[in-house]
C-alpha cells in the first residue's frame, strides 16, 4: 500500500474508531392488567392473512375449516394443539377494509367491555396484524400479540 493510500485509510477510520457504538433497540413488553371478566377472542395472523381461533368450538370437536385439533395430545397432556390446515385462505388486509368483513362482523357481536383480542403473529404477518389492531383498537378493544414461529401450533390449555 502506498503511503498516501495507508493515511487516507486511516483518515477514513478515525471517525469510526472514535464513534460512540450505535446503540441496539431494546423492545421490553408492556404489561396491562386485564380485569378478570375479560373473555379472550383469539386470531391468528399467518401468510398476511387473518383467521379466527374458535378456541371454544375447537375444544368441542376435531377440526374446522382452518384447523385440526390432535386428540392423542389432548389425552397425553390436557392441552389443544392446533395445526393450521394448509390451502386455506383468512382475510387479507382488503377485506379488512371492507365494511362486511366477517372480522369486522364478529367484532360487531363483542364488547369491548368484556372482550381483548390476542393475536397470533407469524413474521410473515404484520400488515395484516397492523390493520387488525387499528380496527379494533379504533372500535375500543384491547389487544395483546403473541408472536409465533412459522411452523408452531398453536396450543391452549384446554379447560380455560
Amino acid at each position: 500500500m502506498k503511503p498516501s493510500h495507508a493515511l487516507l485509510a486511516l483518515l477514513l477510520a478515525t471517525p469510526l474508531l472514535a464513534a460512540e457504538p450505535l446503540p441496539i433497540p431494546v423492545v421490553k413488553p408492556v404489561l396491562r392488567a386485564v380485569q378478570s371478566q375479560t373473555k379472550f377472542v383469539f386470531f391468528e395472523c399467518r401468510g398476511n392473512e387473518l383467521f379466527h381461533v374458535d378456541r371454544d368450538a375447537l375444544a368441542a370437536q376435531a377440526a374446522n375449516a382452518n384447523y385440526t385439533v390432535d386428540p392423542a395430545f389432548i389425552t397425553a397432556t390436557g392441552m389443544l394443539r392446533l395445526q393450521p390446515k394448509k390451502g386455506v385462505h383468512g382475510e387479507t388486509v382488503a377485506d379488512l377494509s371492507r365494511p362486511d368483513s366477517q372480522y369486522r362482523k364478529l367484532l360487531a357481536k363483542l364488547k369491548p367491555t368484556t372482550s381483548a383480542l390476542l393475536f397470533f403473529q407469524r413474521e410473515d404477518s404484520a400488515d395484516i396484524l397492523q390493520r387488525a389492531q387499528q380496527i379494533a383498537q379504533t372500535a375500543g378493544f384491547e389487544t395483546a400479540v403473541m408472536p409465533l414461529p412459522k411452523d408452531n401450533p398453536i396450543m391452549f390449555n384446554k379447560e380455560n
